[in-house]
Formats: structure tokens, C-alpha cells, sequence
């Protein structure tokens, strides 16, 4: 009897052995459980990067092609296979037009299909021949809610003898095959003078002193370059304060002014007769170049 009451006691801890064996395992299977789900919360965010990662992919991959087909063609063009047809594939893929006209500037956009990467050059054209170019990169306020115009918008301003009133017909052409593109202008003419305008206050010892402003454009600085025969020699922003355009322009946008140095190599005592040209454009803020005479 002995023996069977000493056995029972030993099956007591045996079963609580088990109990604890399963609690073990349970809780072990609440905590898998949990991993479970943050896994599974885990794997939407995971999948929508790997997608927009192999989006990012695919589009510079696009713009790599693009790129490279857009430099072939410019190769073709250059040694002149195909010519006829090349120029009318790659007129098509170009459009644009000439919208406005607004204080001293001519206003439109260009558009490449195939090149929807590189900002196209835009030229005017009077009399067959090339007056000016600009690029089709800006946003501007004119062309908002256009799609095709976002970004791709430019704005020109003509050489100072086209500001004399008198209509004139230009044509205006996009891109390296230079696409005609609309105007819907028609004969511009300009009635309100040449919209940039320069005074030199001194000019000692290699430095040039003054102020610039453009009128289409009266809230932004001026970028001033000198230069000597066909070099550029100094480059400066004119948004110095210049108290005398108080009256002229306002107490608030009076900061047209310039200080511009010559470059040393010019300080050898000898006069150079110096353009102040407002860039890019490159016109002449004076009526003709600064006399220029100083020893470094």
C-alpha cells in the first residue's frame, strides 16, 4: 500500500510539470502570435517602398534613354544622313507659341514630346537673322494652370532699337532645328521704351560705380557684366541701395546699385574702352562703353 500512495505523490508533481510545460508553450505562442502581427503591418510599408524605389528606377532609366536617343540624333543631324526626314521628326516632336507682350518683354513656351528633360532654346528672328536667345525653363504667373506651359515658359526682351513703336513682324523658333513655333501676336511693336536702364555714378581706380534696373521686372537685381573686346572680365548683381531711385522707383525698391572691379591685368595704365552689359542679354546699359584707365 505503501508503495501505491508513494507512487500517487510522485504523479502530483509530474502533472504540474506538464500544467507549467503548457503555459510555457502558450505563452510562447501568444508572443509568436504578436510577432505575427506587426510582421504582417510591417509588410504593406515595406512593399510600397521596394515600388516607388523601382518607380524611381524606371524613370531614370527613361530619362537616361531620352538623353542618349536625344544625342543620337543631334550625331545624325551632324554628319547629315537623312537630313530632310530627321528635321521634319524632330519638328514635330516641338511645339510652343508667343502669348503676350507685358512691359517690355514678349512672353510664350516650348515644348519637346521626345526631350521632356532638357529646357529648349528659344530664338526671335527679324529679317532672317538671329536678334536674340533665351531658354523655355521658368514658371511663370502668365501661363498658371497650364500644363504644358509649367516650367517651360520664357520671357524676351529685344534689342533696344525694337522699342521704337513701329510694328515689326519676328518669328520666333525652338530647339537646335529651329521650330517655328506660333505667335499669336502677330506685328509687335513697343510704345513704352526700352525696359532696361543704366547710370554709371564713378569710375576711379579699376572700380565702377552705378546702378541698373529693369523696368519689366523692377523687383528683381540686375546682373552687370563688364566687358573688354569679346571677353567678359567682371560680373556683379546690382542690388546695392542706391538712395537716389528713391524718387524714381521708391523708398522700397531703391536697391539697384553696383560696385564693379576691373580684373588686375588691366591696371597697366592704358585706357580700355568697357561695355556694361546687363546679362544675359548682353545690351548695353549706356549709351556706349566706359572709358577705363587705372594702374594696379
Amino acid at each position: 500500500m505503501a508503495e501505491r500512495k508513494g507512487g500517487g505523490r510522485k504523479s502530483k508533481p509530474t502533472k504540474s510539470v506538464k500544467t507549467g510545460g503548457a503555459k510555457k508553450s502558450a505563452s510562447k505562442s501568444s508572443k509568436g502570435s504578436g510577432n505575427s502581427k506587426q510582421t504582417s503591418s510591417q509588410a504593406p510599408i515595406d512593399t510600397e517602398i521596394q515600388r516607388i524605389e523601382a518607380l524611381e528606377a524606371v524613370v531614370d532609366d527613361l530619362q537616361s534613354t531620352v538623353m542618349e536617343l536625344t544625342k543620337s540624333l543631334k550625331e545624325i543631324s551632324k554628319i547629315g544622313i537623312g537630313d530632310d526626314e530627321l528635321r521634319r521628326i524632330l519638328n514635330s516632336s516641338i511645339e510652343g507659341e508667343v502669348t503676350e507682350q507685358k512691359s517690355g518683354r514678349i512672353i510664350g513656351w516650348a515644348y519637346n514630346r521626345v526631350d521632356q528633360v532638357s529646357p529648349l532654346t528659344v530664338s526671335a528672328f527679324y529679317g532672317g537673322k538671329k536678334i536674340v536667345t533665351t531658354l523655355a525653363n521658368k514658371t511663370l504667373e502668365e501661363h498658371r494652370g497650364s500644363q504644358l506651359a509649367h516650367g517651360r515658359s520664357f520671357s524676351i526682351i529685344l534689342p533696344k532699337q525694337f522699342y521704337d513703336g513701329k510694328g515689326r513682324s519676328i518669328q520666333f523658333k525652338a530647339g537646335d532645328v529651329e521650330k517655328t513655333i506660333t505667335n499669336k501676336l502677330g506685328a509687335i511693336s513697343f510704345n513704352d521704351g526700352f525696359p532696361i536702364e543704366g547710370h554709371v555714378k564713378s569710375n576711379k581706380d579699376g572700380t565702377i560705380k552705378g546702378w541698373a534696373v529693369d523696368h519689366s521686372n523692377p523687383h528683381e537685381p540686375v546682373i552687370i557684366a563688364a566687358v573688354y573686346g569679346d571677353e567678359q572680365v567682371a560680373k556683379v548683381v546690382a542690388d546695392l541701395k542706391e538712395a537716389s531711385l528713391s524718387k524714381k522707383l521708391g523708398k522700397t525698391n531703391c536697391h539697384h546699385g553696383f560696385s564693379l572691379s576691373l580684373p588686375k591685368k588691366l591696371g597697366d595704365g592704358k585706357k580700355r574702352n568697357v561695355r556694361l552689359v546687363a546679362s544675359p542679354w548682353n545690351y548695353d546699359i549706356m549709351g556706349g562703353p566706359e572709358e577705363c584707365k587705372f594702374s594696379s
